[in-house]
């Protein structure tokens, strides 16, 4: 009798601990794993308006940035979308729950709205040095949220991107705001983050002069691979999709991969690069290469091959006396490892307290 009770409680013990993990990859299956909401809430009325604040002037061309200049002139005509959806909730704004979201295409008008907003002359001068505060932002203290979507779509324009590949503004803030409304409000790998990845490896191409050395489509690649490095991560790393099995553990390690999350960014971004058509001006071989070096990219981002990488370079440079930017091999790890350094750059910026 003493050996069937002490069975049945190591059996009740492993039911119990089974339903937990089931139950923390279901939560975190349907996105219910928020730790906690950053930034204010809201109103539902101000949500429906788009945020609100600093809206309503175009982006002013004859402000100077600290990055290189470009002169805007475009036609957002190209494209019209008059569907109705008012809601386009910040990233500050929202639980960490996908149901809080709304995923339904953004429109002409919404896109429009974001390009008309004007940064604010203190941000777009940091805008390439390593004294831009995310912080401001991300606390909700005396900075707009919103203002990072409009900051993100300078630095295409500052990078000469959008003339050089004529690429379409509205499609390209319509990607801009699709990739923000798919990062979870989860304590580090939101939108904040998101940003201030982009933000470095814009800065750090721009203080190189590799900004003048990079073929357009490849440029274009690393900014892109920045902004959706970490896009839907629901706050759980790789190690624990694999050991609870999560859905997205269960599919990536079938397949032969362990860098599950890395995976799905990637996925996300394809998907939605793809569905937005945003590469429709670039050649077949700029569009092949440019979507190989965004997925190459972004698997670099998973610190489990991070030794592999850097024995990688350091082979190449080696072999070769130094970086040679004629050749595309080292192009490419150049900017993997790029991205790689701004992915973990947060800690090494002045923090003021």
């Amino acid at each position: 009798d003493v050996e069937l009770v002490n069975l049945f409680t190591v059996f009740a013990a492993c039911v119990i601990r089974d339903a937990r993990l089931f139950a923390m990859a279901q939560q975190e299956s349907d996105g219910w794993t928020s730790l906690m909401a950053i930034g204010r809430t809201r109103t539902d009325a101000e949500i429906g308006e788009l945020g609100g604040g600093g809206m309503g002037q175009k982006i002013d061309s004859s402000t100077p940035s600290s990055g290189p200049s470009n002169n805007l002139n475009y036609d957002n005509t190209s494209e019209s979308n008059t569907t109705s959806n008012p809601i386009l909730p910040s990233s500050h704004k929202m639980e960490g729950s996908m149901l809080h979201r709304d995923l339904s295409e953004v429109t002409y008008e919404q896109a429009q709205k974001f390009l008309d907003m004007n940064p604010s002359k203190d941000n777009v001068d940091k805008l390439a040095t390593y004294d831009f505060n995310i912080h401001r932002f991300r606390d909700g203290l005396d900075a707009d949220p919103d203002e990072l979507v409009a900051l993100i779509f300078r630095m295409f324009a500052d990078l000469g991107l959008i003339t050089a590949l004529k690429l379409e503004p509205v499609r390209l803030m319509k990607f801009i705001l699709g990739i923000r409304l798919r990062y979870r409000n989860v304590p580090y790998h939101s939108f904040f983050h998101a940003f201030d990845v982009t933000q470095t490896m814009y800065t750090m191409l721009v203080c190189s002069g590799l900004h003048k050395k990079l073929p357009p489509h490849e440029l274009l690649a690393a900014i892109i691979a920045a902004i959706v490095h970490d896009v839907d991560h629901r706050g759980l790393n790789n190690s624990f999709h694999l050991k609870a099995e999560t859905p997205m553990g269960i599919l990536t390690n079938l397949t032969g991969q362990k860098a599950v999350l890395e995976v799905h960014h990637a996925t996300i971004a394809v998907e939605l690069l793809g569905s937005l058509n945003i590469f429709k001006s670039l050649s077949q071989e700029q569009r092949t290469e440019t979507y190989k070096l965004i997925i190459d990219a972004v698997l670099a981002t998973d610190m489990a091959g991070h030794k592999e990488h850097c024995e990688t370079f350091e082979a190449e440079l080696a072999a070769k006396g130094g970086a040679d930017l004629d050749d595309p091999v080292h192009r490419r790890l150049l900017v993997l490892m790029l991205l790689k350094s701004a992915d973990i750059s947060n800690i090494t910026k002045s923090f003021d307290i």
